[in-house]
């Protein structure tokens, strides 16, 4: 992000290298240009991945729980939709990896994506309620719901088993649908 002051680059946020390797996965699959995607894209998005793994200096990280947060002053947050979409990178690495001869590298993250998911449903998973908790604070669950919570759902594979996400569906639905899109969370 950039400050909107003096443009001051802000950095921590994971969500854009996450977009990014969902993203290169998907062009080099489509361009089928092996090559590029063996020496240039694969050694780079892996590096991202071990970055988080380890934790970066901005505060991103692996959290002992399995799931990527972002220490601030002392408080671990952990975001649903930065969760979903760190699945989505681990199961598009998994396939980059594949696609580039790097079958150990493939099954690791896909062993990785499996277990990540397993985490997600039980720490984001809010059964009152039928959806997603928005995020957990230093591991307290915070209620909300908002258009982000689909992330869960809307790539493959889902995060959420069949039953969860027509649950979680129901609630957006309902609240968050307009005839126009979806709105923002109350």
């Amino acid at each position: 992000a950039f400050d909107p002051d003096d443009g001051t680059p802000r950095y921590g946020s994971p969500e854009p290298s996450l977009w990014l390797i969902a993203a290169a996965e998907l062009y080099a699959r489509r361009s089928e240009d092996v090559d590029f995607a063996k020496k240039t894209l694969f050694p780079a998005l892996e590096s991202v991945m071990q970055f988080y793994r380890a934790g970066t200096h901005h505060g991103v990280c692996v959290d002992t729980d399995g799931l990527l947060g972002h220490a601030r002053d002392g408080v671990m947050t952990k975001r649903a939709d930065t969760n979903a979409l760190w699945s989505h990178a681990l199961v598009a690495m998994a396939q980059l990896a594949r696609g580039v001869g790097r079958r150990e590298h493939g099954a690791f993250y896909l062993a990785w994506a499996h277990e990540h998911q397993r985490r997600f449903n039980e720490a984001f998973w809010d059964g009152e309620r039928g959806c997603l908790y928005e995020a957990l604070l230093d591991g307290a669950p915070v209620t909300g719901l908002g258009a982000s919570q689909l992330l869960a759902v809307s790539h493959s594979p889902s995060l959420l088993p069949a039953e969860r996400a027509a649950r979680l569906l129901a609630p957006i639905d309902a609240e968050l649908a307009t005839p126009f899109g979806l709105r923002p969370a109350p």
